[in-house]
């Protein structure tokens, strides 16, 4: 069986260690050179199929010193070594399986040799470094059992440090990893915890956690072959004499008919040809300019024909959830996630599902998000106290701040008013009876519009709703370049997605999904990725189809 060997080149001493699954087999390291990496090589019996080194993180290695670690790799056999920093080794190990979301700050402290604590941002493609602190050798090396009480002291101070150096508050931390020999400390884990208020994640056998991090960040990071989706085809033509592009009349990205001139050539005689198709498609791609020269049978465009879409199945890309809401950025290259609970609202790619942008409100306990008349999105939030605040979510801003006095008992938004009316828990006088009150406010400046006091006030609410009514999503939408039309239809119970020619009205893709509930749709904005928008009994569910 395969494995990794991981050489960890620490600050003050280096380790090795064969990787094997969860196995770990360590071997004697002295400081290294050519000729003992090549002896370690030599020792391991398994097969070594990858060669990692590992590197303090503080500042990353020069250019100079990486150049140096992977030629000493290369001199010993492996010239395809990789380099990684421990922190993140250690945050990959696969014994912490931290349930961590994306974008998410979390604290590394590596309590080896040398302590440090190093603050790293998470995202799909692995982690990036963003502040640390190194302890030194005197601190932590000699006398360690004496002077825990004092290197545990240095430790919360460097890890509040680097979170505010960063630019961060220790309540948008996502947690902390603890790891190196120093974590077997029984005092440690519950210092940090108390202290910083951060759940503690301490693998088992914390020494070897920046090992199998390493080997697990190597072995797992693979690019997979894409499925096919929409057949492309060439567009070309039998061109007897030399001739010149002249000019496209088809831009990429729109549709032809049957039969329609794509482009015009002249040639050297100054005759000028049109190049007709001979069947609907959509362009996709010029593959020359003009005033290129063109030959016969040369590739001069590719395009698709929705004729073939039934020999392509639609492929899942993303299956998204959250306790909140989904929707469409105005781009609709985006798609925008908010919690219910107000605590932060994200927007993703919609290829990848990647976070772009992030908005955090400073307190909240509810949240919806709400598009202002001129198509800009704000987050609405409030507590239980009655303090709303509105945020702009394409800058982060502030909008405007305003309080209900009293615990809202209900939030609702005119999106083109843009007004918010809410019903408080307190009630007035009016003569010899109490009646409710509602509070309405201007969402741009926070002022009270006015104040209602009756019996029944939601009946005056019209056009008014608890969520926003622009979410981008519909019963049946059509794809950009109107060739197809995406819709669901509800049998038994069941809620299916439905992919239809628009023309033929013919079905070439059904997804049967885990709801009764209506699902609507949407298309992005280049028609390639048909999503879902749908709720199950407790989360708001986002499937992401690559058409």
């Amino acid at each position: 069986m395969s494995s990794t060997l991981v050489v960890d080149f620490g600050r003050y001493e280096n380790s090795a260690a064969l990787v094997n699954g969860d196995a770990v087999q360590q071997i004697g390291c002295p400081q290294l050179d050519q000729h003992h990496l090549r002896a370690i090589i030599a020792a391991t019996a398994a097969p070594i199929t990858r060669l990692v080194l590992t590197t303090p993180t503080a500042a990353g290695p020069s250019s100079v010193e990486r150049a140096a670690l992977l030629r000493l790799a290369s001199d010993a056999g492996y010239p395809d070594a990789e380099l990684v920093g421990t922190a993140i080794a250690a945050v990959m190990d696969p014994l912490v399986h931290p349930d961590l979301p994306d974008a998410a700050p979390v604290l590394v402290c590596d309590l080896g040799v040398a302590w440090s604590a190093t603050l790293l941002r998470l995202s799909a493609a692995g982690a990036t470094q963003l502040a640390e602190e190194v302890a030194s050798v005197n601190l932590t090396r000699n006398g360690l059992e004496t002077m825990a009480e004092q290197a545990l002291r240095w430790l919360v101070a460097s890890c509040r440090a680097v979170v505010a150096r960063a630019g961060y508050t220790l309540s948008d931390v996502a947690g902390l990893v603890l790891v190196g020999g120093g974590a077997r400390l029984p005092m440690a884990a519950h210092v940090l915890e108390s202290e910083l208020g951060l759940r503690v994640l301490r693998p088992r056998e914390p020494e070897y956690a920046v090992i199998r991090g390493a080997a697990r960040w190597a072995n797992h990071r693979v690019i997979k072959a894409s499925p096919a989706t929409w057949r492309i085809e060439p567009l070309c033509w039998e061109i007897t004499e030399a001739a010149r592009l002249l000019r496209w009349l088809v831009a990429p990205g729109h549709a032809y008919a049957q039969g329609a001139c794509l482009a015009q050539i002249r040639t050297l005689d100054d005759r000028v040809y049109d190049l007709h198709a001979s069947r609907e498609g959509i362009m996709v791609e010029h593959r020359l300019p003009p005033g290129s020269y063109v030959n016969s049978g040369e590739i001069l465009a590719l395009a698709r024909s929705a004729q073939l879409i039934a020999g392509d199945r639609p492929v899942k890309r993303l299956e998204l959830k959250v306790s909140g809401d989904w929707m469409l950025a105005p781009d609709r290259q985006h798609v925008v996630e908010c919690a219910d609970t107000g605590a932060y609202v994200r927007m993703r790619a919609i290829d990848t599902g990647t976070v772009v942008h992030e908005v955090r409100p400073d307190s909240s306990q509810f949240g919806r998000v709400f598009v202002h008349p001129s198509g800009r999105m704000a987050l609405v939030s409030w507590d239980e106290g009655g303090r709303f605040a509105v945020w702009d979510i394409a800058s982060g801003q502030l909008v405007s701040r305003f309080h209900a006095g009293a615990r809202p008992l209900s939030v609702f938004v005119h999106e083109n008013q843009w007004r918010l009316v809410s019903e408080v828990d307190k009630q007035v006088s009016v003569g010899r009876y109490r009646r409710d009150v509602a509070m309405m406010w201007d969402l741009d400046t926070g002022d009270v519009v006015e104040q209602m006091v009756g019996d029944d006030l939601r009946k005056r609410f019209a056009g008014y709703a608890d969520r926003s009514t622009r979410d981008g999503f519909a019963e049946e939408v059509r794809s950009p370049d109107g060739r197809l039309r995406a819709g669901c239809s509800q049998v038994d119970g069941h809620a299916a997605l439905w992919l239809h020619r628009a023309d033929t009205d013919e079905e070439v893709f059904r997804a049967e999904l885990s709801t009764a509930r209506p699902v609507r749709s949407a298309f992005s904005a280049d028609g390639h990725y048909l999503m879902s928008n749908w709720r199950s009994a407790e989360v708001s569910c986002l499937d992401v189809w690559k058409i």
